[in-house]
């Protein structure tokens, strides 16, 4: 039985978490290093002494989940992707005592921007990075239906830290493949990989060609699959690592989220995307249940994604009604009396 839409919102924003949560520790590390300090992350673990995140508990996430979190908190408050809404939300991330989680430089210098008064418009920087693409999930949720707004609002709650064609490509592509996923009972590697190479191609060539090519990387080993496509921080290779990682094991998020873990590099942001794609797509009740009440604030996530998804309904509600036909026989006359 395929998931319901409820639990296809809860998946996807725990599963970004869980996927978090997973490649936490082995962010910054190549594969050979992960097998050297972890042997193989199989479960939530502490990051090594020295680590960036080793003050981190396990089950903890990095600022991926932390911003995806701040995405769904002003679309609750706004009703919509406000990017001026957001940029308040970043500068109170920012200069919180907690928000250090080994955020990316582009980040930081970002925040900075809006730390200093420039306008959301302004304050992004000319970077390639992906993290904009972990953010995409909230704005997916609210657009899954609408692949204009979708597009949009992927590139506002981008251009907010990222300016770069290439982050708003990669945002955009993983929005897409978010929106997907909450809709696809059944999936076809070829066709899925294809239309998010659609989505993006007029925004970025080179993004859209690599993620096409992608299929034909599946049937070969997946360490020489994610040597080939990049595991780095840069946009033109998380997003494909991570699209490679779910059409690689689209029925299992153990193996999918584990395979973006231990590839190295960018693994917190390759597996948290990795992790929101298979929640969208299985469903939340799929999730291994260990992970699922260990990741941190487990219940806050499933929460929002309860608004989230009623704040959809509610909305899509109002619409048919008002757009539903008037019952037959009390048409409203535009005639008058003579």
């Amino acid at each position: 039985m395929a998931p319901t839409l409820r639990d296809r919102y809860r998946g996807a924003l725990v599963g970004l978490a869980i996927g978090d949560a997973l490649g936490m520790p082995a962010e910054f590390l190549t594969r050979d290093d992960i097998r050297r300090y972890y042997g193989e992350i199989r479960d939530f673990t502490r990051a090594r002494p020295g680590h960036a995140n080793a003050h981190l508990p396990e089950g903890s996430y990095t600022d991926d989940t932390q911003i995806a979190i701040l995405v769904a908190e002003s679309i609750l408050k706004q009703q919509r992707v406000d990017p001026s809404d957001l940029a308040l939300n970043l500068l109170a991330w920012y200069q919180a005592p907690d928000t250090y989680r080994a955020p990316t430089l582009g980040l930081m210098k970002a925040c900075r921007n809006l730390q200093q008064g420039k306008p959301w418009n302004r304050s992004g920087v000319f970077s390639e990075g992906g993290a904009p693409a972990a953010r995409m999930v909230p704005v997916a949720l609210l657009n899954f239906r609408n692949p204009a707004k979708l597009r949009e609002d992927a590139r506002l709650a981008t251009l907010v830290t990222h300016n770069h064609p290439k982050a708003i490509a990669g945002a955009q592509a993983m929005a897409c493949a978010f929106a997907l996923c909450l809709q696809k009972s059944s999936l076809q590697a070829r066709t899925f990989a294809g239309q998010v190479a659609q989505f993006v191609r007029d925004q970025d060539q080179e993004m859209s060609a690599k993620i096409r090519w992608l299929p034909t990387l599946l049937k070969g080993s997946e360490r020489e699959a994610l040597f080939e496509i990049g595991t780095s921080a840069y946009a033109i290779d998380a997003v494909p690592a991570a699209l490679f990682c779910f059409l690689k094991h689209p029925r299992n998020f153990s193996r999918a989220v584990l395979t973006a873990a231990n590839a190295g590099e960018d693994a917190d942001t390759v597996a948290a995307l990795t992790g929101g794609l298979s929640g969208a797509f299985l469903g939340y009740a799929a999730l291994p249940k260990t992970w699922v009440n260990r990741v941190e604030n487990g219940e806050l996530l499933v929460g929002l994604a309860d608004e989230l998804h009623e704040k959809v309904h509610r909305a899509q509600r109002t619409q048919s009604a008002s757009q539903a036909p008037l019952p037959s026989g009390k048409a409203a006359s535009t005639s008058h009396r003579s």
